[in-house]
């Protein structure tokens, strides 16, 4: 709390991370009642998912675009690319600590559909 509102006393900030916390929960489980699968508080601690598999689409693409340079199968080259949702982060494009991130996933994309175009050329 003190890093989201520094400039709080405890009891506002707390009453501030609640209203957060309420709001959060709600759009990510409009259905849920009073049991939050994604959003739990847990001894004090904020935790994401602690029942439940996570996945994170950058790291789904980099496996799947891992795969397809091994195999050099069509279909693994073409599921691959599909699993790429566009730039990371575009809205944080000047953040310093996304630029390296964002550009080896863009390489990665671009690698991809070389060697997709290569093949595709090889099969005509």
């Amino acid at each position: 709390m003190e890093n989201l509102w520094p400039s709080l006393d405890r009891d506002s900030a707390s009453n501030n991370f609640r209203q957060t916390l309420h709001l959060a929960r709600r759009a990510i489980e409009p259905d849920a009642v009073t049991r939050f699968q994604i959003l739990c508080i847990e001894e004090g601690w904020l935790r994401l998912c602690p029942d439940l598999a996570l996945s994170v689409d950058i790291e789904e693409f980099e496996a799947a675009a891992t795969h397809a340079l091994k195999t050099r199968s069509l279909l693994d080259y073409q599921s691959a690319l599909a699993q790429y949702h566009g730039e990371l982060l575009p809205q944080d494009r000047y953040l310093e600590w996304t630029a390296e991130r964002r550009e080896s996933l863009a390489n990665l994309r671009i690698e991809l559909l070389i060697g997709l175009g290569c093949m595709l050329e090889d099969q005509s």
